[in-house]
């Protein structure tokens, strides 16, 4: 362990003397005598100079705070969509996974989460009602997958229905929607909509 020396010269300058070295922090002054009538030197400070270093010292942690902000701070999820009509069509010999008139909708995050809860609701309900009904709401206890993407009703490993065989249901064109999602304590929310399905064409 290293151990610094603190020492007052005879020209009563104060100096630290650490392991590697010795350098001058402040002049030191003032004599008095003891019952003995010897000399003692005391180490007297500079208060001015106390207070310039503390506050280089203060500048310096705020300095350091400032530059390393997004380490302590969280940042938030973010959240784009995009509308996939190439989605519509369901592949051969299955049916659509619903009946909805509008095209599907994507969601892409900015990295990938572990999901608590994946929330879809009328942009309207929901500003202004708390408890409005959610469309799809997929919820998880402890062991999602790392998610990056997803679309609207899709299935999402490690997560299942908060109401047992709910199903979503499907998008109108034209209406606002809301998707929240939940990881640990965040929240995120992003608005959407959808476009109209377009007509199959006759084979």
């Amino acid at each position: 362990m290293s151990v610094w020396t603190l020492c007052v010269r005879p020209r009563f300058q104060l100096f630290v003397r650490p392991p590697f070295g010795s350098f001058k922090i402040a002049e030191a002054w003032s004599c008095s005598n003891n019952r003995s009538g010897g000399c003692v030197h005391c180490s007297v400070v500079s208060r001015k100079k106390i207070i310039l270093a503390l506050l280089a010292l203060l500048a310096l942690g705020g300095l350091s705070l400032y530059l390393n902000r997004d380490s302590f701070s969280r940042q938030a999820i973010q959240i784009s969509h995009r509308v996939s009509p190439w989605l519509a069509q369901a592949p051969r010999g299955r049916r659509p996974v619903s009946e909805s008139t509008g095209n599907p909708v994507t969601f892409s995050f900015d990295r990938y989460y572990r999901f608590n809860r994946i929330r879809v609701f009328v942009a309207s309900e929901i500003e202004t009602n708390k408890y409005a009904h959610p469309l799809w709401d997929l919820t998880s206890e402890s062991n999602s997958v790392p998610t990056g993407s997803f679309g609207y009703g899709s299935y999402l490993r490690g997560m299942h229905p908060a109401v047992k065989n709910a199903r979503p249901d499907p998008l109108e064109p034209g209406v606002k929607y809301r998707l929240v999602v939940t990881v640990g304590d965040q929240e995120g929310r992003h608005d959407f909509s959808t476009t109209p399905k377009r007509p199959l064409a006759a084979r």
